[in-house]
């Protein structure tokens, strides 16, 4: 289990949706589809790799485990053999489609997301590194039988991308 960085409360203030932003993207949930993205999307694109890249270079593990925790500690060679991973998973950002599932009422909504970073096996299953622009976070997706769905993990970019 991986202890939590430093930098799990970090705010994304600077990446939320701005207004014109909010406005793109309820013209999105209204037509999904966009296969070319256009200049709203490529600036916010921009502006979310950029975020996780900062959070990649400013990343800072603790050195000591949480009160409580279960497992034991990675090493600090493990953590930035991690980091440099993260950085070769690191894709063009995209919109996809994704299941926002509830474990609490049993239930999942769809809505699109910004896909980040993917850690994907050759038969097209594993993890992905999500923005949720309605909940303005960073998630860990599961792709499964070519969907991506959101079980619960999210927080920072790099501290999602590590728990996977």
């Amino acid at each position: 289990m991986h202890a939590r960085g430093r930098n799990s409360r970090r705010s994304f203030g600077e990446i939320s949706l701005g207004r014109y932003d909010r406005d793109c993207y309820r013209k999105r949930l209204v037509e999904p589809t966009h296969p070319i993205p256009d200049a709203a999307d490529r600036d916010f694109f921009a502006r979310l790799r950029r975020e996780v890249e900062s959070q990649i270079a400013e990343y800072v593990y603790d050195s000591e485990a949480p009160v409580g925790c279960v497992g034991t500690r990675l090493s600090e060679k493990d953590i930035e053999d991690d980091l440099a991973m993260m950085r070769l998973c690191l894709v063009d950002p995209r919109w996809e489609d994704v299941e926002i599932g509830d474990a609490n009422i049993n239930s999942s909504t769809r809505h699109q997301c910004v896909v980040l970073a993917e850690d994907i096996s050759e038969y097209g299953e594993g993890y992905a590194l999500v923005f949720d622009p309605l909940d303005n976070a960073f998630a860990l997706a599961y792709r499964q039988r070519g969907v991506l769905g959101i079980f619960g993990i999210r927080g920072n970019a790099v501290d999602c991308f590590l728990a996977r």
